[in-house]
């Protein structure tokens, strides 16, 4: 009877250890499984990250392109307005030149329109004094004609 108590138990021990066993398997099964389950979501977020750097790269020498591109088109224009304020400047001491050149001339039309006018005053002076002349001789004439008469009347 010993033997059979001893037998059970044994036998109950190895049940349990089998049970045990069992349980272990199938708890080492599913941390396998959630293991592979975390591989395969390990491996798939290892590629979206690549996927993702690759893009961020992608999109970082295309952003260093169209910068570039833009650095050149501000230098452009920058030598381009640099080009158009040298332009700008030599036009406007064109201008000024001309301007000046302008203003000499008008002063000397307004100087030349002066001295004619004084000239013109001279003449009209010269052409009164004349004028007054004239009639002294029209006068002093007409006086002559006069006395020749009347000495012409008295030899008559």
């Amino acid at each position: 009877d010993e033997k059979s108590r001893l037998l059970e138990s044994l036998e109950n021990n190895a049940r349990m250890k089998e049970s045990n066993l069992n349980s272990l398997r199938k708890a080492v099964d599913e941390q396998s499984s959630i293991v592979h389950k975390l591989r395969s979501s390990e491996a798939s977020q290892k590629a979206t990250i690549r996927s993702l750097e690759e893009k961020i790269e992608k999109n970082s020498r295309c952003h260093e392109e169209a910068l570039s591109k833009m650095q050149k088109e501000v230098e452009r224009m920058k030598s381009h307005q640099d080009k158009n304020e040298v332009d700008f400047a030599a036009e406007r001491e064109k201008l000024r030149a001309a301007l000046d050149e302008k203003s000499r001339l008008l002063e000397s039309l307004e100087n030349n329109a002066r001295m004619k006018e004084s000239n013109l005053n001279s003449l009209r002076k010269a052409v009164d004094e004349q004028s007054s002349i004239v009639h002294k001789l029209r006068s002093s004439e007409a006086s002559q004609k006069a006395t020749i008469r009347s000495l012409e009347e008295k030899i008559e």
